[in-house]
């Protein structure tokens, strides 16, 4: 559960799955020169929604190893003990451009390099670019009924 707001979620859920198994305890040493945003969601206003994602995991693994085209699932039953959590620095490089007054991000993980975000489309160049494929298409007709 990403403890930031103002990111777009679905951005940076798909930088997952993160190197979890690397993970290492926290060293100043390790911010020393950059900038770096703090939490704004506290662990227990998070744990609903990690709770769900959990669930919905959950289900989705049954439902694996059950097989098959449709499942029906009579009884799930989870149980929570023992719950703690650890707060991880996940190395997330942000890059916010505005272009024509509107703010496109783009989101990369930094430690696997994974890139995903927006970008602005130019309608100029894609009306270029389709011009010239009718321009092309419309040659090739002119040319095979000549020589053809």
């Amino acid at each position: 559960m990403l403890a930031n707001t103002g990111f777009q979620d679905r951005y940076v859920k798909s930088l997952e799955p993160w190197p979890t198994s690397a993970l290492m305890p926290y060293s100043p040493d390790y911010l020393a020169g950059h900038l770096a945003r703090t939490y704004d969601i506290d662990a227990e206003q998070c744990f609903d929604v990690a709770q769900a994602e959990m669930d919905r995991t959950i289900e989705r693994t049954i439902k694996s190893d059950i097989g098959g085209d449709h499942q029906k699932i009579h009884t799930k039953d989870t149980r929570l003990a023992n719950v703690t959590y650890k707060h991880v620095l996940l190395p997330i490089w942000l890059l916010t451009v505005l272009y024509n007054g509107q703010p496109w991000q783009v989101f990369m993980n930094g430690a696997t390099g994974e890139i995903h975000g927006r970008r602005p489309w130019s309608q100029v160049k894609i009306g270029l670019t389709v011009a010239a494929i009718v321009a092309l298409i419309v040659v090739l007709v002119i040319l095979r009924s000549i020589l053809g």
